[in-house]
């Protein structure tokens, strides 16, 4: 998790091989995606999500309780990693079509 925070994508493709837990918290029930969200580490939250980390996943407490990694990129209005996280995203809400939509026009 401190790769992905740190933004080292390099590391945290390191720590896939070697078979880290992808789903782990931290003391608020952020997961790595989540954390990749919230600072817009695009290339760390690619790596996670090649590798099946489970965007569904949502934060447990703190600023982002109840948040996936996409309810993070879309509150944040991180139109890139929104539309990075969309396609594997489990449980879309009716305002995510719309979101996605707009994401995707952005990176146009």
């Amino acid at each position: 998790m401190i790769a992905t925070i740190a933004g080292n994508a390099a590391a945290v493709t390191s720590l896939i091989n070697a078979n880290a837990a992808l789903d782990a918290v931290d003391n608020e029930g952020c997961t790595a995606l989540i954390h990749a969200a919230i600072r817009n580490h695009r290339d760390c939250a690619g790596h996670l999500l090649r590798a099946k980390a489970d965007p569904s996943l949502r934060a447990a407490a703190g600023t982002h309780r109840d948040q996936t990694a996409l309810d993070v990129a879309f509150a944040l209005g991180l139109d890139q990693l929104a539309a990075k996280l969309l396609p594997h995203a489990h449980d879309a809400s009716e305002e995510q079509p719309r979101r996605a939509q707009n994401a995707a026009g952005a990176i146009r």
